[in-house]
């Protein structure tokens, strides 16, 4: 929906990335760790975070939530980790 009308309406475009810029200010609040990590090492939590992953995993590669999960956490772990 809402991505595959941006183009139409710029109060979308502006609204998501409002939302995004909150999530990601939510994001260092939640993991305060990920303040000392690079900012590639953030944007990469972000991302494996991001409903757009989630969706992909279960709508798409047909991953159960347990494992789609399990996925995410994992990756993100490693990520923060290897910093």
């Amino acid at each position: 929906g809402t991505k595959t009308q941006m183009w139409k309406f710029p109060v979308l475009d502006e609204n998501y990335q409002r939302f995004v810029r909150n999530l990601r200010g939510d994001l260092l609040r939640w993991l305060p760790e990920l303040k000392d990590c690079p900012k590639a090492t953030q944007m990469g939590v972000e991302t494996l975070l991001s409903f757009e992953t989630w969706d992909r995993m279960r709508r798409y590669a047909g991953e159960s939530q347990k494992q789609s999960g399990e996925a995410v956490y994992q990756s993100c772990l490693r990520l923060i980790r290897s910093d």
